[in-house]
C-alpha cells in the first residue's frame, strides 16, 4: 500500500474518566498485539496523566466534549489510513497485527449488525435491528478507513450534533425518535438516504463478528469453534493502574 503515507489508531475519551481508563486498556492491548502502533487519544486534559505518554503518538485535548466527539474525531484523524475503535474494546488475537492490510480497494470497511446478532440489540421498546423505515446493517463501534471518508465522518457528526440538539428528525412513524440518542441512526441514514453524493466504497472485515465481539454475542450460533475473538467488546468498569 504505497499509497499510505501515515496509518494509526484513532481512540476517543471525553465526557467522562471511565472512558480516560478504558482508552489506556485498550492502548495496552493493541499495542501487546502489535507493538509499532501509532495511536492518536483525543480526551480531556484534566483526564490525561503523562505518565501514559509511551502509549500514544499525539494526546489531543482541543476537542469536543461531549456523547459523540468520537464522530469528530473521526473525522479529524491524523492519518492517511485510520482504524478508530470504541474505547471499551480489547485486543486479544495475533490477526489483529493484519488490520491495515484488509482496507483493500475500499474507502471504509465496518462490522455488521445481522438478524443473527439482533438479539443483542433488543430494547425494552422494540427491536433495535428492524424499524419501520428500514433496517440496521452498520455498527459503529469500529471501522478501518482512509483519508477519503473523512467528508463522510464529518457529515456524520454535523447529523448526529443536529439530531441530539433536537433540531431535526424525519418521519416520527418510520424511526422511532428512541434512535435520537444512538449514532447508529444518523449513520444509518447517510449510508442509506444521502448515500449518493459520497463517492465511496465500503465493505465488512472479514470474519467481522470476531472483529467487534460483544458479550451478548456468546448465544451465537454461526461461528466456528475454531474462530478467535481478535476485538472483545465489552461494557464496563475497569481500573489502570
Amino acid at each position: 500500500m504505497s499509497w499510505i503515507l501515515s496509518k494509526g489508531v484513532v481512540l476517543v475519551a471525553t465526557l467522562n474518566r471511565e472512558y480516560y481508563l478504558k482508552a489506556i486498556f485498550c492502548a495496552n492491548t493493541i499495542q501487546e498485539y502489535l507493538p509499532d502502533a501509532k495511536i492518536t487519544l483525543f480526551t480531556n486534559a484534566d483526564y490525561h496523566d503523562e505518565s501514559h505518554n509511551n502509549l500514544f503518538e499525539n494526546v489531543i485535548t482541543e476537542c469536543p466534549n461531549e456523547y459523540r466527539t468520537k464522530l469528530w474525531a473521526m473525522a479529524n484523524s491524523p492519518y492517511d489510513l485510520t482504524l478508530y475503535m470504541d474505547c471499551d474494546m480489547a485486543v486479544v488475537n495475533d490477526q489483529f497485527s493484519e488490520v491495515f492490510d484488509l482496507i483493500g480497494n475500499n474507502d471504509m470497511l465496518w462490522t455488521r449488525i445481522t438478524k443473527e446478532q439482533e438479539y443483542a440489540y433488543n430494547h425494552k421498546h422494540g427491536n433495535n435491528r428492524v424499524f419501520p423505515g428500514g433496517e440496521f446493517k452498520l455498527h459503529g463501534g469500529i471501522c478501518l478507513y482512509k483519508s477519503s471518508a473523512k467528508k463522510f465522518m464529518s457529515d456524520w457528526y454535523k447529523l448526529d450534533k443536529k439530531i441530539r440538539d433536537k433540531k431535526w428528525w424525519p418521519d416520527l412513524e418510520l424511526y422511532p425518535i428512541r434512535f435520537r440518542a444512538w449514532d447508529q441512526f444518523s449513520l444509518w441514514w447517510l449510508t442509506n438516504k444521502e448515500w449518493n453524493k459520497y463517492k465511496l466504497k465500503y465493505d465488512f472485515f472479514p470474519n467481522d463478528i470476531l472483529w467487534n465481539w460483544l458479550p451478548l454475542y456468546q448465544k451465537a450460533k454461526h461461528i466456528n469453534e475454531e474462530d478467535e475473538i481478535i476485538i472483545y467488546h465489552y461494557s464496563k468498569t475497569i481500573s489502570v493502574a
